[in-house]
């Protein structure tokens, strides 16, 4: 696999609380110009901030801006869902996923990179804006899955915490699926119908939940009239 630099430095930036330009360079084993050059960029484009050390004035140090989304901006994500579902988000919309851009998948997408490994194909994530879309197809998922669960574990609509809850073994999903409450039903019904959505292994996931689900929600219903009986 291809190694992404700017994965590692977000990744020591999670790891190394505010290093500077030589514990990154150690961190990463990135060259100096390419440590360099991917800084630069980063702190352009407000990713990562540089500042001075509070420990040593003399010293810049780095740390992640916690208003983006680690690798990319709040700009260039929303940009990137707009494509996805091809029309421009409502303002209330564009407010309800920004908040689950920086509240749920933020986090989400750090427990993806603290576990980066650029030798290992299989579970690394890439980081790129496709695995952005993942976790938005992701928490499309868990949104559809909350009503089913939400009967069958008599957790109340608002019980976000506690469904998130029921995937802790998983450290990207707990964080991913407390903005489930924010989702805005139109641009659900939107997301559903996209390439991106379809063509992701999600959909055939949640085909295959959904109908067990509904089978154990049945079973729970002849069940109930059973034992009333």
């Amino acid at each position: 696999m291809k190694i992404n630099p700017k994965m590692l430095i977000a990744k020591a930036l999670m790891e190394i609380e505010n290093p500077a330009f030589g514990e990154l360079l150690k961190a990463t084993n990135l060259s100096r110009p390419a440590l360099t050059e991917h800084l630069k960029d980063m702190v352009e484009k407000g990713l990562i901030e540089s500042v001075k050390s509070e420990k040593d004035k003399r010293k810049i140090v780095y740390k992640i801006n916690e208003n983006e989304i680690i690798l990319f901006t709040k700009e260039e994500l929303i940009n990137a869902i707009e494509s996805t579902i091809d029309r421009k988000l409502t303002v209330k919309e564009r407010e309800a996923i920004e908040r689950i851009l920086v509240e749920s998948v933020r986090p989400s997408f750090a427990e993806l990179i603290k576990m980066y490994n650029p030798s290992d194909e299989i579970i690394s994530t890439k980081g790129t804006i496709d695995d952005v879309l993942d976790l938005i197809n992701a928490l499309i998922v868990g949104y559809m899955m909350f009503d089913k669960f939400k009967d069958l574990l008599d957790l109340k609509y608002n019980d976000v915490e506690e469904y998130s809850k029921l995937f802790s073994s998983t450290p990207f999903m707990p964080p991913l699926y407390k903005g489930i409450k924010y989702v805005p039903e139109s641009f659900f019904k939107d997301w559903i119908e996209t390439n991106v959505f379809k063509s992701s292994i999600a959909y055939p996931l949640l085909e295959f939940t959904s109908k067990s689900l509904d089978l154990m929600g049945s079973m729970k219903m002849k069940n109930g009239k059973d034992k009333k009986n």
